[in-house]
């Protein structure tokens, strides 16, 4: 009996803990942007977290009802939070986005007025979009031989289209790379995808998968999945940003499979990327 209530205090703790990170990561995101948490959060927040959970759930197929049935709470309740008639509670937020397997933070749409939008665009150019800039920074961890490896990719956003220049030896040298890939670029309101293919070899493949998270984001962190003839199918945790990155053990830790994400590997046999380090800008 003592063990068994030591193991639930030390759960609750472990939870209030988690809990109370988040919350500072969230009055964090408030103070950056300068706004009184309460006020706005009693109006434009909301309604923009409200929204963002009825996108989500259509985009999963659930009914008010089967998400209730996993949250325990009411249709009635829940239409009130994504019509924004109800501030949501961390605890609330906690269990909708466990619902959807997303991270906490992909609920939260802070609204930008636009006087504040054009000042971030010209602090930060195509921050507000990152595959709209010209140039992209790819980066991801190679554990075999300690390192990390970058690439260069070079957009076409209007026209879908991108290059990949895969393992450069330096950032800004193109051409001193390991391989030139062709591809383009599919994008939805959750996730960007860029598929590229060796014009030479079709069967060596690069597909990258990047999901949107907050706004005005500088980086995000995603997957690269390939596939060569050469070797096995691979995939990687990996960053893609709009500015070259300092390569030291901020940015190794970033790419780097956390324990966690391991455990939730073992635990649902998916390699699913946890997105909490975006949030840390």
């Amino acid at each position: 009996m003592i063990i068994d209530i030591n193991l639930n205090w030390t759960k609750k703790v472990q939870k209030n803990t988690i809990k109370q990170k988040t919350q500072k990561r969230i009055n964090m995101l408030f103070l950056t942007i300068g706004i009184n948490e309460v006020d706005f959060l009693m109006t434009h927040v909301s309604a923009a977290i409200g929204k963002r959970i009825r996108e989500i759930r259509k985009d999963r197929n659930y009914t008010l009802e089967d998400l209730g049935n996993i949250v325990h709470r009411s249709k009635s309740t829940l239409s009130k939070y994504e019509n924004g008639e109800i501030v949501l509670d961390i605890e609330t937020l906690f269990e909708i986005a466990r619902a959807f397997r997303i991270s906490i933070f992909s609920l939260i749409t802070l609204p930008f007025n636009e006087e504040r939008r054009q000042e971030e665009s010209e602090r930060t150019p195509c921050s507000h979009d990152i595959f709209s800039c010209p140039l992209l920074y790819l980066y991801y961890y190679d554990g075999e031989y300690k390192c990390i490896r970058r690439s260069m990719i070079e957009m076409d956003y209007p026209n879908r289209n991108a290059t990949l220049y895969l393992n450069t030896v330096s950032v800004g040298d193109n051409c001193r790379c390991a391989q030139i890939y062709s591809g383009h670029i599919q994008t939805n309101p959750f996730y960007t995808r860029l598929i590229f293919e060796n014009s030479t070899f079709a069967l060596d493949t690069v597909t990258m998968v990047f999901q949107s998270m907050l706004k005005y984001q500088t980086f995000l962190v995603g997957q690269i999945f390939t596939v060569r003839a050469s070797n096995q199918p691979i995939g990687v945790k990996a960053i893609i940003a709009n500015h070259k990155m300092t390569e030291d053990n901020n940015l190794r830790g970033l790419l780097q499979v956390t324990p966690r994400e391991v455990k939730n590997i073992k635990r649902t046999n998916y390699f699913i990327i946890e997105r909490v380090a975006e949030a840390e800008l």
